[in-house]
C-alpha cells in the first residue's frame, strides 16, 4: 500500500479507516451496476424511473433549468422508461365472490396503457445478493462511496449479483422476479429476468396468514413483459421527447418463424429451416423525429447538438442514442403442472403507442389485443405477432396518432388452469448493445462534420452504421441463448457462466508528477466452478478528465506479460494537474473456462472503478519540502531535482520480543533503484537495523547498509555498521545469513527491525526477511503481502527550515481563453485555472483591477499547486477581465496576475464550440 506523506500537511491519511457499510439502508429500490448493462427497479418491478436497462453503464448528465442552472443529475444511456409484468386471465373471482369475465393485471397503470386494470400490490421483499463481497476503492486515503450495495452475500450464486423481488397482487397471485447480472465481459450486456407466479390467494405481503383468495383454479391466463421505450435516454432528453406522444423508436418482434427453425428438434439440435429465425426477441431502436430535427434531414442516432444539458459535452455529432434493446424468452412451463420448456412461446407479441385511447380500453378489448393478439380490436388483419410499424407502412416513428412511443409485449400462455398452491416459471433475457462510445464519437464526428459542408458520412451511411448495432445485439442473445440451452444439456446451471477471477481491492494515492496504485492479492483464490487455481494476472486501466470516458490499458502483469505478478504500479506518464480515473483487473489463464477452454477471463470494469467525483490529481509539493513517500516495506526518500536542504532519515519498523541464541541468523534481500527519479549522491546508503537487547540489559544495533560506491564499516560498543559496496540499481543483492551473536555475542533479544534509508531522489527496499534460530523460524516476511506489518508505524523526522521561491509562482492557462480551453482543462474543468509553485500552506486572493475581492482560496493540502474554477466567493462564474492574484504565506507574499477571456457568444457555446 502507498500513500504520500507531506509533514505538517494534509496529504497523509491513516491506513485505517472507519468501514463504511455496504448494506442497503433505502427501501424499495435496487440497483445493478455490476456489468455493462444497469438496472435499477422497485419493490413493486415497474423499472427504475427513466433509468431502466442502461447501456453501456456509468455515462452520467446533469440537466440544465432555465438561466444555466443545474437540476439535478441522471445516468443517461437507458433503454426503458419503465418496465414490468402484466397478466390477463378469465372468470376470475373476487373476495366477494363476483366473477368478473375478463379481468386485467399490471405492476402499474403505465405498462399496458390506463385500461382500468388491477394494478400494484404489496411488497414482500426486495434485496440484493451478491456471491462476494464487493472490492473496497480507496483514493487518498479516502474510501469511495460504495456502487455496489448489497443486502446479502451467498458465495453460492450462480452469477455475481441478482435482484430479487418478492410482492402480493390483488388478483391472488403472490410474484417473484429475479434478476441475474454477470460483471466479466463475456456476460456483461445481458440479464437474465426470471418469474415464478404462485396461485396461492395472497393479496397482501402476509403470505403466510390466511389466504384472502382461496381454493380458487385460475383460468386462461397469460403473462406479458412490456417496456415503455427511450433509446437512448440522453438522446430522448435532449430532444425532450421522453414522454408520450414524442418518442421516435421503432419496434419489431424477431422470430415469428421460431418453430420452423426448430422442427422436431430442439434450441441445441434444431431439425428444421435453418434459413428461418433461430432467436426469438422484440427489438427497439431509435428511429427519425421528423418534428424536431438536428439537420435539414433526420436525427437517427439523435446526433448530439450539446444542448439541455451542462459540460462536458461530447464531441458535436456524437450518437447519443445508439443502443439496441431487445427481449425474449428462453423458457416457459408447458403447464402449472409441466415444467417442461413450451418452444412454442411466445404465444403472442404486440405493440401499441402509448397515447391515451379516446375510449379507455374495457377488460376484454386489453384481454383480447394485448394478451390474445387480436389485431381485430384496433381493426387490423392480423392475430397473434402485429407486423413491425414499417411493415404496417407507418414511416414516421413519432407519429402520435401511429406510433409514438410503441410499448413492446411479449407474452406467454394461455394457462389453462393454474390450480391453487401451484406456479408457473418462465426465464427471460433482456440485452442491450450497439455502437461503442468511441464509434459514437468517432462517425457522429465525421457525419457532423458532412453536415457542415466538408468531407464526412451522409445520413445513409451514418444508419447503416447505426444498423450493425443490430448485429451487436443478435451476437449477444445468440451467445446468451446457446450458453442457457448448453448448461441445460451438459447438466449445469442454466445461468451459470465460465468465472472470471475476482477483482482486487484498490487503492490510489496522487503522487509527484506520479499516481501511486495497489491492490489487495487475489492470486490465491480458486475458479469459483473447479476450485482450481487459474489465476493469470492484473491488469491497469486509466482514464482522463471523465471517468466514463475510453479507458486504456497501460500496464499489466503475469500472463504472457513477460512482468511478475505485482500487487502494486506507479504511473509515471500523467500530467499535473490533470484528474485521472483507474480501475484493476485480475484475469486467469483459461484453463478452467468450461465454455472456451484456453479462453482467458477478466474481472469487471466496474467493481473497483473510480466513481466521477473522486479523482486523482498528480502534483508537484512545494520546492524543498521535505516528503516521506511511506510504501509499505519500503524505506524512501525524495526531494525536488535542484532542491537544496540536509540529509534526513526516513523508514519503517516492526516491534518484537524474540529470543536470541547461539543459532539465530537473520537473512534478507535488498533492491536499490532510482524509479523514475535522479539519485542526488550514491553514497547515501540504504540499511536495515536490528535493535537488540543485550545481557546487561542495554540496547544494541546492528545494521547492515548498503552503497553504491564506496563506504567503511563502523562499530563502537553498542552499534555495528557492516557496509557492503557495488550494489548495481535494479538488481537484487542476496545476502548471506547473518548470525546475530558474531556481531553481539550478549544479545538476548530482538527488539525491532527498522528498514531506513538516507539521502534524497532515492528510493530502495529490503525483501524476504527470515529470522531463525534453534527452535526454527521464529520470523519470516516475504512481502508478497505488500504488508511489512498489520499495522506498520512510520518513522517521524524533522526537516530543516526551507524557504520556497515566491517568484516562481506561475498562473496557467494565463490568458485563460474561451475559444481555447480544448486545449487546456477537459472534462467537467474547461473553467480551471492553476496556480502552480505555491506554499504548500498559504491563502490565495484574487482581486478585480479596481480592487474589488472576488475569491478567497485557503491552500492547505501540501501541494505546489491549486485549482480555481473562475467562481467568485458568491458562486458565480467571473467576467472577461484582468485579475490581481495576493499569496500570503509563512514564507512571504507574492502579487501577480492573470486575464480571462470570454469572447465567444452565448449560443456558439450552447452549440458547444468552444466547451
Amino acid at each position: 500500500m502507498k500513500y504520500i506523506i507531506i509533514k505538517k500537511f494534509l496529504i497523509f491519511f491513516l491506513s485505517t479507516f472507519m468501514f463504511f457499510s455496504m448494506l442497503y439502508s433505502q427501501e424499495g429500490l435496487r440497483k445493478l451496476q455490476i456489468g455493462e448493462i444497469w438496472q435499477t427497479d422497485e419493490d413493486i418491478p415497474s423499472g427504475g424511473w427513466q433509468i431502466g436497462f442502461n447501456w453501456p453503464g456509468n455515462v452520467w448528465r446533469e440537466k440544465l433549468e432555465a438561466e444555466g442552472r443545474i437540476k439535478e443529475t441522471y445516468i443517461f444511456n437507458g433503454t426503458a422508461r419503465m418496465s414490468g409484468l402484466s397478466l390477463g386471465m378469465k372468470n376470475w373471482k373476487n373476495r366477494r365472490g363476483a366473477t368478473y369475465p375478463h379481468v386485467v393485471y399490471s405492476v402499474s397503470e403505465s405498462i399496458i396503457e390506463h385500461t382500468g386494470n388491477q394494478i400494484g400490490g404489496d411488497p414482500i421483499y426486495i434485496k440484493v445478493i451478491m456471491k462476494r463481497k464487493p472490492p473496497l476503492v480507496t483514493v487518498n486515503g479516502l474510501e469511495n462511496p460504495a456502487r455496489h450495495l448489497y443486502d446479502e452475500i451467498d458465495p453460492n450464486l450462480v452469477s455475481d449479483a441478482k435482484i430479487e423481488i418478492r410482492w402480493g397482487s390483488p388478483i391472488g397471485i403472490t410474484f417473484q422476479q429475479d434478476y441475474y447480472a454477470f460483471a466479466s465481459k463475456n456476460a456483461d450486456s445481458y440479464l437474465i429476468v426470471d418469474f415464478h407466479a404462485l396461485n396461492n390467494g395472497n393479496t397482501d405481503n402476509k403470505e403466510n396468514d390466511s389466504p384472502e383468495l382461496n381454493n380458487q383454479v385460475l383460468q386462461d391466463v397469460y403473462f406479458n413483459y412490456g417496456i415503455q421505450p427511450m433509446i437512448g435516454g440522453q438522446g430522448c432528453e435532449q430532444r425532450y421527447t421522453i414522454h408520450e406522444n414524442a418518442t421516435d423508436d421503432w419496434v419489431e418482434y424477431y422470430g415469428e418463424n421460431y418453430l420452423d427453425y426448430i422442427g422436431a428438434g430442439d434450441p441445441n439440435n434444431p431439425a428444421g429451416d435453418l434459413s428461418a429465425d433461430s432467436l426469438r426477441l422484440f427489438v427497439v431502436w431509435d428511429g427519425d423525429d421528423h418534428r424536431d430535427s438536428f439537420s435539414s434531414d433526420e436525427d437517427t442516432g439523435d446526433p448530439n447538438m450539446n444542448i439541455h444539458f451542462s459540460p462536458p459535452h461530447p464531441v458535436l455529432g456524437t450518437f447519443l442514442s445508439p443502443q439496441y434493446f431487445g427481449m425474449g424468452f428462453l423458457h416457459a412451463d408447458v403447464s402449472a403442472t409441466d415444467e417442461t420448456n413450451d418452444l412454442s412461446q411466445p404465444a403472442t407479441t404486440v405493440w401499441y403507442p402509448a397515447t391515451i385511447p379516446e375510449n379507455n380500453w374495457t377488460p376484454k378489448q386489453s384481454y383480447e389485443f394485448f394478451f390474445e393478439g387480436k389485431g381485430s380490436v384496433i381493426g387490423e388483419n392480423w392475430t397473434g405477432h402485429r407486423p413491425s410499424p414499417q411493415e404496417l407502412g407507418f414511416d414516421d416513428p413519432s407519429n402520435p396518432a401511429q406510433v409514438a412511443r410503441p410499448n413492446p409485449y411479449i407474452t406467454i400462455g394461455p394457462y389453462d388452469e393454474i390450480p391453487f398452491n401451484e406456479d408457473v416459471h418462465w426465464t427471460m433475457l433482456v440485452a442491450v448493445n450497439g455502437l461503442s462510445q468511441e464509434q459514437c464519437a468517432f462517425y457522429g464526428q465525421k457525419w457532423w462534420e458532412y453536415q457542415q459542408g466538408g468531407e464526412g458520412i451522409t445520413n445513409d451511411e451514418k444508419n447503416a452504421i447505426l444498423a450493425t448495432g443490430r448485429d451487436s445485439l443478435m451476437r449477444v442473445f445468440s451467445q446468451a441463448t446457446q450458453r442457457y440451452f448448453n448448461n441445460i444439456e451438459n447438466g449445469r446451471d442454466p445461468f451459470d457462466t465460465p468465472e472470471a477471477p475476482p477483482a482486487p481491492d484498490l487503492n490510489v494515492s496522487a503522487g509527484p508528477k506520479c499516481v501511486y496504485l495497489d491492490w489487495s492479492d487475489v492470486s490465491g483464490i480458486p475458479d469459483n466452478d473447479t476450485g482450481v487455481q487459474d489465476f493469470a494476472g492484473y491488469r491497469v486501466y486509466r482514464t482522463k478528465e471523465i471517468n466514463y470516458n475510453t479507458y486504456e490499458k497501460i500496464w499489466e502483469c503475469g500472463g504472457n506479460s513477460g512482468v511478475p505478478v505485482q500487487t502494486s504500479f506507479v504511473d509515471s506518464s500523467v500530467q499535473r494537474g490533470f484528474a485521472y480515473f483507474y480501475y484493476v483487473t485480475s484475469y486467469d489463464d483459461g484453463s478452467q473456462n468450461w465454455e472456451n477452454p484456453g479462453k482467458s477471463l477478466e474481472s469487471g470494469k466496474y467493481w473497483n472503478m473510480m466513481q466521477r467525483h473522486t479523482p486523482v490529481y498528480p502534483f508537484l509539493p512545494p520546492e524543498n519540502a521535505e516528503i516521506e513517500l511511506a510504501v509499505v516495506n519500503q524505506a524512501l526518500k525524495i526531494k525536488r531535482f535542484n532542491a537544496i536542504g540536509s540529509v534526513d532519515t526516513v523508514g519503517i519498523y516492526q516491534n518484537f520480543d524474540l529470543d536470541i541464541d547461539d543459532n539465530t541468523v537473520l537473512t534478507f534481500d535488498v533492491k536499490l533503484y532510482e524509479a523514475n527519479i535522479p539519485l542526488a549522491d550514491p553514497s547515501y546508503p540504504a540499511f536495515c537495523d536490528f535493535e537488540l537487547l543485550l545481557e546487561n540489559d542495554s540496547l544494541a544495533t546492528l545494521r547492515y547498509a548498503y552503497e553504491s560506491r564506496t563506504g567503511k564499516n563502523k562499530e563502537s560498543e553498542y552499534f555495528i555498521q557492516v557496509v557492503k559496496n557495488n550494489i548495481e540499481l535494479d538488481e537484487w543483492y542476496n545476502e548471506e545469513p547473518i548470525n546475530i551473536r558474531e556481531h553481539f555475542p550478549t544479545a538476548k533479544k530482538l527488539l525491532k527491525i527498522f528498514i531506513g534509508g538516507s539521502g534524497w531522489e532515492f528510493e530502495s527496499w529490503f525483501d524476504n526477511i527470515l529470522l531463525e534460530n534453534n527452535s526454527g523460524v521464529v520470523f519470516e516476511d516475504d512481502f508478497s503481502d505488500r504488508d511489512f506489518t498489520s499495522d506498520p508505524t512510520w518513522n517521524s523526522v524533522q526537516k530543516p527550515n526551507q524557504t520556497p521561491d515566491l517568484d516562481k509562482i506561475v498562473v496557467a492557462p494565463n490568458p485563460w481563453y474561451d475559444k481555447a480551453v480544448k486545449n487546456n482543462y477537459g472534462g467537467t474543468e474547461t473553467n480551471k485555472i492553476n496556480f502552480f509553485n505555491v506554499p504548500g500552506e498559504c491563502t490565495i486572493r484574487i482581486y478585480t483591477v479596481a480592487g474589488d475581492l472576488v475569491k478567497t482560496i485557503e491552500h492547505n493540502d501540501g501541494t505546489s499547486e491549486q485549482a480555481w474554477y473562475q467562481l467568485n466567493n458568491n458562486n458565480q462564474l467571473v467576467f472577461t477581465g484582468v485579475y490581481i492574484y495576493h499569496v500570503k504565506s509563512e514564507y512571504g507574499n507574492k502579487i501577480g496576475k492573470f486575464i480571462i477571456i470570454r469572447s465567444s457568444t452565448q449560443s456558439e457555446r450552447d452549440m458547444g464550440f468552444y466547451k
